[in-house]
């Protein structure tokens, strides 16, 4: 659970124990930085926009060498997102990572973000 108290906290220490040096994000978005670089700068960007981020863990389902998790991103819009200035609109949006773990670490993600309703909530 440490990758899911990275997302909560944004402590890059969480994402360092629980990703494997050559981590691979198999669905970033365009633009990021690939591996743990582009991990630490989504979430630094991201918090920059939400500083009260909270993430929860919703379910957890382990198979074989695969984790799925379905978050739920909560915060308030305050901060800063490319030109637009966040007024404390309510952030409250799903997401699904896969995992694929070898020895502990996660080695490969696939994720998937609401991010319709993320938009739609700060405009």
């Amino acid at each position: 659970m440490s990758y899911a108290n990275f997302w909560n906290t944004g402590d890059a220490k969480f994402a360092r124990k629980a990703l494997l040096e050559d981590f691979q994000d198999m669905t970033p978005p365009e633009g990021r930085e690939a591996g743990i670089a582009g991990v630490l700068a989504a979430s630094s960007q991201f918090r920059q926009a939400v500083p009260n981020l909270h993430v929860e863990v919703e379910h957890l389902l382990v198979s074989d060498n695969y984790a799925t998790i379905r978050y739920r991103f909560k915060g308030n819009f305050t901060g800063k997102m490319g030109e637009k200035q966040g007024a404390g609109q309510v952030v409250d949006f799903p997401a699904v990572d896969i995992y694929e773990v070898h020895q502990g670490k996660i080695t490969k993600n696939w994720h998937l973000e609401d991010y319709y309703t993320f938009f739609s909530q700060i405009h």
